[in-house]
């Protein structure tokens, strides 16, 4: 969702004109694997920072980027009052989408669960545990 605030940003390069933009709040969830070798994690951009909740490992990871565009500096541990805040942000968006959770997977056996690859583009890729992996979306 977007906040009410507005701001005026002037674009840089060739462009002429002023723009006026939200400051804007958004929310990705990804409960499942299919992203990346993350697994399972929600983030949220809110202005320059944006917070990633990995649900394997739950540690938070925070970023500034307006200074680290590449998230290379994990800013998480520093800004502890901009982790929870964030974070609260985050859980009640969830929560209020009644968005699904990830849960522990009962059968997953690490003996048999089969590296990272990459999904490459099209139907059909398989990804990091996928519905034998130790995380899967929680059912209502």
């Amino acid at each position: 969702f977007f906040s009410s605030r507005r701001r005026h940003t002037r674009l840089q390069g060739d462009w002429s004109s002023d723009v006026c933009s939200s400051d804007l709040e958004i929310v990705f969830h990804f409960p499942h694997y299919d992203k990346d070798e993350l697994g399972p994690a929600t983030a949220i951009v809110l202005g320059t920072q944006k917070l990633i909740h990995p649900y394997e490992t739950n540690v938070p990871m925070l970023f500034d980027l307006s200074k680290d565009l590449g998230e290379q500096h994990d800013l998480a541990k520093e800004r502890t009052s901009d982790v929870a805040a964030l974070s609260q942000r985050m859980n009640d968006y969830l929560k209020s989408v009644g968005a699904l959770m990830p849960t522990k997977n009962p059968n997953f056996d690490p003996a048999k669960a089969q590296p990272f690859e990459p999904k490459r583009g099209g139907k059909g890729g398989k990804g990091k545990g996928g519905p034998g992996g130790p995380m899967k979306p929680a059912a209502n």
